[in-house]
């Protein structure tokens, strides 16, 4: 062995302790839906809450009417996926705060700065919409597009935090 060769480390040294509480285990639910074990409703369950859907169900009308308004109320196939998945990511998005704790719902603002003000991204969506559509007339495709990436950018953070700013 080298002079400058470190001694093997032994399992119960306390530096190894220290490292290893350190880093945290994946919850068998992550990994699985990782590994695509996980059925389907498992993942939607670990995602969102049955509470949490139901919320997101209530608040998906009103946002749909909001971004409608907010395009002009445009007309045509296209339009309406669009908005359906525009009001279905703000509505996933804001019940995705709704936290239940014990059993009694709770506000929660996520892990990390950029959870925490994920529910901007569909406001700021529709202030888009409404800002590029000339009076009178519906919005152009090109701000639909944009405004759902907005949201659905919303979504992801709000969902798995972002990478650029971890939890303080």
């Amino acid at each position: 062995m080298a002079r400058w060769a470190r001694p093997p480390r032994r399992p119960d040294d306390p530096q190894l302790a220290a490292v290893r509480s350190l880093v945290r285990a994946t919850p068998p639910e992550v990994l699985d839906r990782i590994r695509g074990r996980a059925p389907w409703r498992r993942a939607v369950r670990a995602a969102w809450p049955p509470l949490t859907l139901v919320i997101a169900a209530l608040l998906f009308t009103p946002l749909y009417l909001a971004f409608a308004s907010s395009a002009g109320w445009p007309e045509g196939n296209l339009w309406s996926l669009l908005l359906l998945a525009m009001a279905a990511g703000a509505a996933l998005t804001f019940a995705g705060y709704l936290r239940v704790v014990d059993g009694r719902p709770r506000l929660g603002l996520g892990g990390s700065p950029c959870a925490a003000v994920s529910g901007f991204f569909p406001i700021v969506g529709a202030l888009a919409l409404a800002t590029t559509t000339p009076p009178g007339m519906p919005a152009s495709a090109a701000s639909g597009w944009m405004a759902l990436g907005l949201v659905l950018l919303g979504l992801s953070n709000r969902v798995t935090g972002a990478v650029m700013c971890p939890p303080r």
